[in-house]
């Protein structure tokens, strides 16, 4: 229809390689984030045991210093997947350094490409990230010897544990509290 739309960009990276998972998505709702994680572990082929989020809310519902509160819905997906979940301080990038180097050249290598192309569907989108992705895994590091995707194959997959049998499905969630007449609104619809 020729409508533009915004795109976020989900990016995590694993440890000690840096390895990248990038997905563009149409908005940043709870959906969106667990189907982010959920496309990353199948694209590693495992699971870490720790995850560490941002302080968004789609991840942490109160960022208390010494004990912050998550959201449910995360709280589903960590506890399917048996993951420990320790989310960034507030306002302190080096607790997950690896993402935001990881960013800093995505923005640079992945987006200054991208911002002068069209494309049709998310779908689409996608597939030319992934692409582009590939491409710069196997690119080798200007300062040590091998690449993202070697060091991906030597240290951070054997450490990765199996996926589980079902892929995790997300539920949007709402509290309402039920009115005399006994419809639950939701989405414009009662029920």
């Amino acid at each position: 229809t020729g409508e533009i739309h915004a795109a976020h960009f989900y990016v995590s990276a694993l440890g000690a390689s840096g390895y990248p998972f990038v997905r563009a998505f149409p908005d940043e709702s709870q959906v969106s984030w667990s189907n982010a994680h959920v496309r990353a572990f199948e694209y590693y082929g495992g699971v870490p045991r720790i995850l560490v989020p941002d302080n968004c809310k789609t991840a942490v519902k109160s960022p208390k210093y010494y004990d912050p509160e998550m959201n449910p819905a995360y709280r589903e997906l960590a506890e399917h997947y048996g993951l420990a979940v320790l989310p960034a301080r507030v306002r302190e990038p080096r607790d997950k350094s690896v993402v935001e180097q990881s960013v800093g050249w995505l923005e640079t290598w992945l987006l200054g490409v991208i911002r002068n192309r069209r494309f049709f569907s998310f779908e689409e989108l996608n597939r030319y990230v992934r692409e582009r992705l590939n491409q710069l895994v196997r690119r080798p590091f200007q300062k040590r010897e091998g690449s993202r995707y070697s060091v991906f194959c030597e240290g951070d997959q054997p450490t990765l544990r199996p996926l589980p049998k079902n892929a995790f499905e997300s539920a949007d969630m709402a509290v309402r509290r039920v009115p005399d007449n006994y419809h639950v609104e939701y989405k414009g619809f009662y029920y």
